[in-house]
């Protein structure tokens, strides 16, 4: 059987085999991660668990936030803050890769998990009451 084809590497990925060149030689650590693809793995994960936090407090403390537009705005803020810092951290690397992501894989990643509870939370008598309104304006 013949090995899978290698996977796609993310745009602004700073990982070029420096440790041949001595980069990361007798100089000891500079407190800067190398990045590695993998890092963009981590953005998706930590966003699950900082969703299940947000969740929790929204249903418990605040009922009046909607959900996906706290996301949205926790989002922007950490897409901000890496974009504004030269932190080395890993979370950083992570975000700074999917901030040069291309729009539809991004659509693809995180819409659905946003879109959900307001779907599965949807008035279907109101959804049903409106459908013809719902389909002309999806379908121009």
């Amino acid at each position: 059987s013949s090995a899978p084809p290698p996977l796609p590497t993310m745009a602004g990925d700073d990982s070029h085999g420096d440790e041949a060149d001595g980069a990361h030689g007798a100089g000891g650590d500079d407190g800067h991660h190398e990045n590695h693809d993998y890092y963009a793995v981590l953005l998706p994960w930590f966003l699950q668990v900082i969703g299940v936090i947000v969740f929790f407090i929204i249903t418990r403390k605040l009922h009046g936030l909607p959900y996906t537009a706290v996301m949205f705005l926790i989002g922007v803020a950490m897409g901000y803050g890496s974009s504004k810092t030269e932190s080395g951290d890993i979370l950083s690397s992570s975000v700074r890769m999917w901030l040069q992501i291309d729009y539809e894989v991004l659509f693809t990643v995180f819409l659905p998990g946003l879109l959900f509870w307001d779907a599965l939370n949807v008035n279907f008598h109101l959804f049903k009451a409106s459908i013809v309104q719902l389909l002309i304006l999806a379908f121009p």
